[in-house]
C-alpha cells in the first residue's frame, strides 16, 4: 500500500510517500521538503501572521498535492509544535486542513516524544537496556525513555532551535 506522512514542523513542512509491505517493510518512494520557520514567529509573536499562514497553506496543499500524484492510498498529516502552541491555532489549522485535502492531528508534546521514541526504536536495533531518545525541533524538545520498542517515560519542553534563535 501507498502511504504519505505530512509532518508539519516548526522549521518546514515534510513529506515522506512510500510504498509499505504488507510484512511492514517501508520503501520510499518520494520526500519533499518545504522551509518555513513557523516556530521562530510563533516564538516572538505567540501566533501565526496572515502571510506566514499563506505561506504555510500553500506549502501544505503542494506537498499534499505531490503525495495524490504518487498515488498515495492513504495519508496521514500531524502539526507539531510552532502550530499547537500558536494563539491562532484553530484557525491555522482549519486552513491547512482545507488546502491540504486532510485532517490534521496536531500532536502533543507527549504524544510527539513517543512517536519520536517509536520511530528510533523501529529503525535500528537497539541494544538491551533503557534508552534516552532526544528529538530537538524547531519549537520543542521530546524526550522518550524506554527498554525494546515501547517508551515509558516521555517528556517535551518548550525548548527548540527556533526559540533559541
Amino acid at each position: 500500500m501507498r502511504v504519505s506522512i505530512l509532518d508539519l514542523g516548526s522549521n518546514s513542512f515534510r513529506l515522506l510517500v512510500a510504498d509499505v509491505a504488507s510484512e511492514g517493510a517501508i520503501r520510499p518512494v518520494l520526500t519533499a521538503r518545504d522551509f518555513l520557520r513557523l516556530g521562530s514567529e510563533v516564538a516572538s509573536d505567540g501566533s501565526l501572521a496572515e502571510d506566514v499562514i499563506e505561506r504555510a497553506v500553500g506549502a501544505a496543499g503542494h506537498l499534499a498535492g505531490l503525495a495524490y500524484r504518487t498515488g498515495a492510498e492513504q495519508s496521514i498529516a500531524v502539526a507539531t509544535s510552532a502550530i499547537r502552541d500558536a494563539s491562532n491555532c484553530d484557525e491555522v489549522v482549519d486552513r491547512l486542513q482545507v488546502a491540504a485535502g486532510m485532517p490534521i492531528r496536531v500532536l502533543d508534546g507527549q504524544e510527539e516524544a513517543r512517536l519520536s521514541f517509536l520511530g528510533v526504536a523501529s529503525s535500528i536495533a537497539l541494544p538491551p537496556g533503557p534508552h534516552l531518545v532526544l528529538d530537538l525541533g524547531g519549537g520543542s524538545l521530546e524526550l522518550a525513555v524506554g527498554s525494546g520498542a515501547t517508551p515509558v517515560w516521555t517528556d517535551s519542553a518548550d525548548l527548540g532551535v527556533s526559540r533559541l534563535i
